[in-house]
């Protein structure tokens, strides 16, 4: 059986390396007990007793090793931590040199970190520059949001850009550069200076603005919420060469009451740009108000066509507002209203007319009541015509006039009746004027009164009498001519005439209510009146008082007669039908 190798240690108590363990398993070990220079010879065969001695005696010396080993190690682990012997106190130099030079390593790793991030605003913001400067529009976009985040850091180097431009960068990225102080929101210095910018006095060229003014209100516009700027941001930017600059200014003003704003949007509803004025227009519907009419009505008795409609427009959105206010106005006041009367009427607007209209008729103003007296004769607004035929007992006979011919220019033959008080008038002109009116009118309540006209003391009116009995009567007038007393004569049984045809029509409309009742007794009601009137008629026909007229198919009172004549007939053959049908 082979020997064994035994592994030894060295005096320091390590294991041998393997350069040593070779040399120990070639060479035999020495012997136990008493020392001995000399060495077995390698042809000396032992004998197995001696083998097995030595064999025993070698794992015996191993076993005393090991826990020789395991003591010392035992005896090292247990040594308090501040006792050292002279071995260890190498090894803990050592591993002090190692700590000290850890965090000497972390502190200055720690202060390249703290540089670094020192650092890192001014490098973000160089590279965000750099693509505000060099990066496509989306690119742009981006760092402008980015550099509105750094707040007053970036805002100096952004206002810089715009005012001297001292790198020269291209409009669209000094476009970005302005969009990025609009978006810093809260941050007030960047929106002063915005303000400042937007607002300066200086001019490149005379009639056009800097760059850095037009960059800047072109994101000012533009923002969520440009009226947090002052309005004079925008009000001093009107007149930009820019047609769309000016549209969206035009917008923006709409969201800033003030006599300002108004007079700015006025201004530009003469622009030539359609998108400019027809904002303008919008905006002034929403901000303006009463105090600035007198505005509207310059522009619309103005030379420029387009601005004149745009203010009429403007007016009539206003009516509800207007008309009520200018009617509380004062007596110096009153020609606005005039005026704003005419535009309306210009306009045909009617709906809130009569209020304003009856206020300028009982106004003692003579001119307007002449616009108004002008207004409801083409208007013609039943809310009117009770403080129009009030003007009848007017002092100024150019009024009485006014009165006559807006009469006339109605076609309301009930507002004729109002007016007959003027065939007496003492101005010729005013009783031509009413006559006229009637006749038109077909006035035939005035018949009576003009057949009286005939014997007045003036020509002119005896003449204007007979021309409008004409008009009215052609056969009678062709007979009579001017003789006055057989033109009473016969406007007296023309009289019973009209007066029998009315109590036909009364006396038909109070059957056919009883009819409505659909009962026995009301029909044989029915029945008698109808037989009883249509008895009187036949009698009426045949009488000698009758008028010739009754007898005229063309004319309209046989019409009329025969109207209601037919009408009572075939109810009363269906009243005596139905009584039949019931009877049996």
């Amino acid at each position: 059986m082979p020997e064994k190798p035994v592994r030894r240690q060295n005096d320091s108590g390590k294991r041998p390396s393997r350069a040593q363990a070779e040399t120990t398993r070639k060479s035999p070990p020495p012997a136990r007990g008493k020392a001995s220079s000399r060495t077995a010879k390698p042809t000396e065969k032992p004998s197995a007793r001696n083998t097995n001695s030595s064999v025993r005696s070698r794992a015996s010396g191993e076993k005393q090793e090991r826990s020789s080993v395991r003591e010392k190690r035992s005896e090292r682990d247990s040594r308090p931590a501040n006792v050292s012997s002279s071995k260890k106190g190498k090894g803990s130099k050592s591993s002090s040199k190692m700590k000290t030079l850890y965090i000497a390593g972390g502190i200055a790793a720690g202060v390249a970190l703290l540089i670094l991030l020192v650092s890192w605003g001014s490098i973000k913001r160089g590279m965000l520059l750099k693509d505000l400067r060099d990066g496509n529009d989306s690119a742009r976009a981006s760092a402008a949001r980015e550099l509105a985040e750094f707040g007053d850091s970036a805002r100096m180097q952004l206002e810089t850009l715009l005012e001297k431009n001292p790198e020269n960068w291209p409009d669209t990225a000094r476009q970005a550069a302005a969009h990025a102080l609009v978006l810093m929101e809260k941050n007030a210095p960047a929106e002063k200076k915005l303000a400042e910018l937007a607002t300066e006095g200086s001019l490149q060229t005379e009639g056009e603005t800097t760059p850095a003014r037009i960059l800047v209100l072109r994101e000012i516009v533009r923002c969520k919420n440009p009226e947090r700027f002052p309005s004079e941001v925008f009000l001093k930017n009107v007149e930009s060469k820019e047609p769309q600059l000016r549209a969206d200014i035009a917008k923006i003003l709409a969201k800033f009451e003030g006599a300002e704003s108004v007079t700015a949007l006025t201004a530009m509803l003469s622009d030539p740009e359609a998108d400019v004025w027809g904002a303008a227009e919008s905006s002034l519907k929403k901000i303006i108000t009463v105090g600035s009419v007198g505005e509207m009505v310059a522009l619309v008795k103005g030379d420029n066509p387009q601005a004149a409609t745009c203010a009429k427009r403007i007016l009539a959105a206003m009516e509800k507002s207007i008309i009520p206010s200018l009617c509380e106005k004062t007596k110096n006041e009153s020609s606005l209203l005039g005026d704003v009367i005419d535009i309306f009427l210009q306009m045909a607007v009617r709906a809130e007319m009569a209020p304003a209209l009856n206020q300028a008729l009982g106004s003692s103003s003579i001119k307007l009541q002449l616009k108004a007296l002008d207004a409801c004769g083409k208007m013609a607004l039943p809310e009117t015509y009770e403080t129009m035929l009030s003007l009848v007992k007017s002092p100024d006979a150019e009024v009485r006039l006014a009165l006559a011919e807006a009469v006339t220019a109605s076609q309301k033959p009930k507002l004729a009746e109002g007016i007959h008080p003027l065939f007496a008038d003492a101005d010729a002109k005013v009783r031509h004027a009413a006559i006229g009116a009637c006749a038109q009118l077909k006035d035939y309540t005035a018949t009576g009164e003009m057949i009286k006209l005939l014997d007045h003391a003036d020509k002119e009116t005896k003449r204007d009498a007979l021309k409008a009995l004409a008009m009215m009567y052609a056969a009678p007038a062709k007979r009579y001519k001017g003789n006055m007393g057989k033109w009473k004569a016969w406007w007296e049984l023309y009289s019973k005439q009209l007066a029998f045809i009315d109590g036909m029509e009364k006396s038909f409309d109070a059957a056919m209510e009883l009819l409505g009742k659909d009962t026995d007794s009301s029909k044989r009601e029915v029945q008698k009146i109808l037989e009883k009137k249509i008895a009187e008629a036949d009698e009426f026909i045949k009488s000698k008082d009758l008028c010739l007229e009754i007898k005229d198919k063309d004319g309209w009172e046989y019409k009329r007669f025969d109207h209601i004549y037919g009408l009572m007939m075939k109810n009363k053959y269906a009243s005596m039908k139905a009584q039949g049908a019931r009877k049996d």
